[in-house]
């Protein structure tokens, strides 16, 4: 090889050489810019000022509580606010503002509810995506009902009383699914009774719920949990599995309800064991009063706390965005759960469609 051809030859190799890392370089670079939008995604997933407000009855210390930890690892997602309260205007209207001012446009307002129709029209008017006022408007003189309301602290609101519609400066999309509609408040019945259980064979179980006014709903209240109920096949064959619904609200119904509850534990517990589960959000409601001198089993133990009742939420938020047409700050997770599901957005300026 003479003196003129190796130069030349170990400048094309220092050119390739020089264009390998280049190139390198440059796929590092694309790969580290990738990695940097993920960390500058921050807390709402780029999901562009995305937000979500969760409605919730409200309660004492240990009700409150239990949906703030069923809330916290949304928290991770997206900002989230809990709204305590059946659908009143003050507690939503703050909740909204607390996200408005964290820079959140589009939010997914989730109500905690077992049944999907609770305060469902009261909070579409409230939130602009209904023009007509409800025909009566349901108000709590609590707002933050730390403890147990009382009759007397409920009034019915009608024509002018009724309060006028939340001001947004955000867009806002709402779920009308209830907890009473997933098979994911299914699997949790199933650990209930699971951790209650020790032999099915000799065992009747009893679920129990709070109902409604409507015959017809409550029919439709006492299906779905039969349906829930289903799963508990896997612990083995129970001697009887019972759904009922207190009526709660409503004294004539609620006096035969509480005679048919009584009736079946009284005779249940005479041949075995008798698990009392209640189908509530949190706690054992009024059913202790209820079912006073007979012979049960429970632990007192509602939805929450439950890991489901997270991904439930989780799963209604999506469900909010997708329909609105949105980029979900939530990843794809279990989909079909639900037997119903169904949403409504409200844009501004204008607060009405």
């Amino acid at each position: 090889m003479d003196s003129v051809s190796v130069p030349n030859a170990c400048r094309r190799r220092l050119l390739w050489t020089t264009g390998v890392a280049m190139r390198r370089w440059v796929w590092i670079g694309v790969l580290l810019m990738g990695v940097g939008a993920v960390w500058s995604q921050g807390p709402t997933g780029g999901s562009h000022g995305a937000g979500l407000l969760i409605m919730a009855h409200g309660g004492d210390e240990q009700w409150n509580q239990a949906v703030q930890e069923a809330v916290a690892p949304l928290e991770k997602i997206c900002p989230v606010v809990v709204a305590y309260g059946m659908a009143q205007r003050e507690p939503l209207r703050k909740g909204i503002q607390r996200l408005e001012a964290q820079g959140v446009q589009k939010i997914a307002v989730v109500r905690l509810f077992v049944d999907g129709r609770s305060f469902l029209s009261q909070t579409e008017y409230l939130l602009g995506l209904r023009i007509q006022r409800p025909p009566f408007f349901l108000h709590h003189d609590s707002e933050h009902h730390h403890q147990a309301m009382s009759r007397d602290a409920v009034r019915l609101l009608r024509g002018s009383e009724i309060p006028p519609p939340i001001e947004l400066e955000s867009q806002v999309v709402l779920s009308a699914s209830g907890l009473l509609d997933s098979r994911l408040a299914g699997d949790v019945l199933l650990d209930r009774v699971r951790a209650l259980s020790e032999s099915p064979a000799a065992e009747s179980v009893l679920v129990i719920g709070h109902g409604v006014e409507s015959d017809a709903r409550d029919r439709y209240w006492k299906d779905r949990m039969e349906s829930l109920t289903q799963g508990l096949k896997a612990l083995g064959r129970f001697r009887a599995v019972r759904v009922e619904t207190l009526r709660e609200d409503w004294e004539a119904k609620r006096r035969v309800a509480e005679q048919r509850i009584r009736g079946y534990v009284s005779k249940q517990s005479r041949e075995g064991r008798v698990l009392v589960v209640p189908f509530r959000v949190f706690g054992f409601g009024p059913y202790d009063e209820v079912l006073e001198g007979l012979d049960y089993r429970a632990d007192g133990k509602g939805l929450l706390p439950h890991r489901n009742v997270t991904e439930w939420l989780r799963e209604q938020a999506r469900d909010c965005f997708l329909r609105a047409g949105w980029s979900s700050p939530f990843p794809s997770i279990r989909s079909s759960n639900s037997w119903g599901s169904d949403s409504a957005v409200a844009k501004t300026p204008s607060p009405f469609r």
